[in-house]
């Protein structure tokens, strides 16, 4: 029982950490093509 949670708040911190990386990951990249004059083709 001890051993399945610690398993799961694991699993939970991993999950998180991965949300938080994609989430800066896409501000950044938003921001990038936002002070990109991308639209001038």
């Amino acid at each position: 029982m001890i051993i399945t949670l610690l398993y799961a708040g694991h699993l939970m911190h991993g999950v998180l950490k991965v949300v938080q990386i994609i989430y800066i990951y896409s501000l950044f990249s938003l921001n990038n093509s936002n002070s990109e004059p991308s639209n001038k083709k």
